[in-house]
């Protein structure tokens, strides 16, 4: 591990340890391994560091979204029994107790299921693994009642995507150390193919990840084929774009004629052309419902949701397209 290094988000590209398109910090200082150059992984979900080669890895670029702690997808990697006071004592304890994830719109925590004669436990220190920076400490913490018994409970809802280690201690130098990875949400996998075809071109970009789209003018409409930014009738991405928006507007205007709302924005427009624009706008909103109910039936993923739009919609921009997406997707399941 570097000494004093700076970090920043990289996607993993096809690779041994996790899916493609995932996301995480790592420290921004190569090293080496065999003669190869990469970055240190903390963790390569097993409990374990590892090594990850440079050209696995995407850098990502620096977005503007704040994402929420609660959202983010938990992993155990490992779980031991250690000894300060004897190096060689060393115990899997993996599943050992039932650990597991517990998580509502409220709480996320690890619950660590204790039998009747386990030690008390005396203190439990939460560090970032990645970092080396100790993030909680508690000092005789209580234990919660659950359906087995007793548990003590680890309360993650607020901690950030990244690599921990919590550091249970016992009687007699005894320690558990759990090691897990809190990942970014998965909807960060669905930009991972826009910027893998169109790495950014100027340094310093920042975009937005969720249903806001990209800023960056590197993605601002850019399918993953290139071509022509218009429908057949010859209607702007711009024009497209802003009758999608009225169409699928939430609120008081839900389901109401857009035609008002359409001419307020471009008043030149004829009658025939708002229909026009109207039956389009109509057509996409349809079309990506149907993909999410064929995500839903598990015949393609979230991410392909995406990829086929823009196949299909080559003008649509990243807010309508999430947006509609997060939509779709919710509706398939009402």
């Amino acid at each position: 591990m570097p000494i004093n290094p700076k970090y920043k988000l990289f996607f993993l590209k096809q690779n041994s340890f996790f899916d493609e398109g995932t996301l995480f910090e790592l420290a921004d200082a190569t090293v080496t391994e065999a003669d190869n150059a990469g970055y240190y992984l903390p963790d390569r979900g097993d409990g374990v560091a590892g090594f990850i080669d440079r050209a696995s890895v995407l850098e990502c670029p620096a977005f503007a979204e704040n994402v929420p702690p609660g959202n983010c997808p938990v992993k155990i990697t490992s779980m031991r029994l250690l000894s300060r006071a004897d190096a060689s004592f060393d115990e899997n304890m993996n599943n050992l107790f039932g650990v597991r994830i517990e998580q509502t719109l409220h709480y996320q925590k690890i619950v660590v299921p204790l039998p009747p004669d386990f030690p008390e436990i005396q203190t439990v220190i939460l560090t970032n693994h990645l970092k080396n920076v100790e993030i909680d400490r508690y000092e005789n913490p209580r234990l919660e009642e659950i359906d087995e018994g007793c548990a003590y409970c680890l309360h993650i809802g607020h901690i950030a995507p990244g690599f921990y280690e919590a550091e249970i201690g016992l009687p007699e130098e005894k320690y558990i150390r759990l090691r897990f990875i809190k990942f970014f949400p998965e909807y960060f996998k669905e930009k991972y193919p826009f910027i893998a075809a169109n790495p950014p071109s100027e340094k310093g970009e920042t975009f937005f990840i969720g249903e806001v789209g990209f800023r960056a003018r590197d993605y601002l409409n850019k399918p993953l084929q290139t071509r022509e930014i218009e429908d057949e009738n010859g209607f702007s991405a711009e024009l497209l774009n802003i009758a999608l928006e009225i169409k699928t507007e939430w609120g008081e205007n839900f389901r109401q004629p857009i035609d008002e709302r359409l001419l307020r924005k471009f008043p030149a427009l004829e009658p025939s052309e708002i229909a026009q624009l109207d039956k389009i706008a109509g057509e996409t909103e349809s079309f990506i419902c149907n993909l999410a109910e064929r995500e839903l039936d598990g015949r393609i993923t979230e991410t392909d949701i995406i990829i086929e739009a823009r196949r299909k919609i080559p003008w649509i921009n990243d807010e309508n397209l999430f947006r509609l997406k997060n939509i779709a997707m919710y509706w398939a399941r009402k």
